[in-house]
């Protein structure tokens, strides 16, 4: 039997991903994307973490979406890694974007673990449209508002 904190944390979590969730259809735009979930649950679990203040989330995510348009349009990546035929252009892209991610959120102290899941996302070229990587870093910014003051520890 789960402990009645897991059960709290999960709650906590999906009731921060309704909420950016209800915002998103209220204005019409894709505020939610999928790495946005880890970065709510991380938030929740452990709000007052170093890697869960407001600085690390809105910059990280922000350095992850640089990094990842930048790697895709540089190594000339066609189209979407998922929707598309994943090329070799789509690998050496997600890399760079991995590890100028980690290089840049280190140099300005944004570390926060689901910022890679954001410049993946990015690079692969699966945001699609063009507004879709504002509509994500407006997400991370309401999650770096909406973030509780205290978490949720599991065991």
């Amino acid at each position: 039997m789960l402990p009645p904190s897991t059960f709290k944390l999960a709650l906590k979590s999906a009731l921060l991903v309704l909420t950016l969730g209800f915002i998103a259809a209220l204005c019409n735009n894709a505020f939610l994307a999928p790495p946005l979930g880890p970065t709510a649950y991380s938030v929740v679990r452990h709000p007052a973490g170093t890697d869960n203040q407001r600085w690390h989330i809105i910059v990280g995510h922000g350095l992850g979406l640089v990094c990842g348009l930048t790697a895709h349009a540089v190594m000339g990546a066609p189209g979407s890694a998922l929707g598309d035929s994943f090329t070799w252009r789509h690998g050496v892209a997600a890399s760079l974007a991995v590890g100028s991610t980690i290089l840049a959120s280190h140099a300005t102290r944004s570390t926060h673990p689901p910022i890679l899941a954001t410049t993946l996302v990015a690079s692969l070229g699966l945001l699609g449209k063009d507004h879709a990587a504002l509509a994500l870093f407006g997400g991370a910014v309401l999650i770096a508002i909406l973030r509780p003051r205290r978490g949720t520890h599991t065991p």
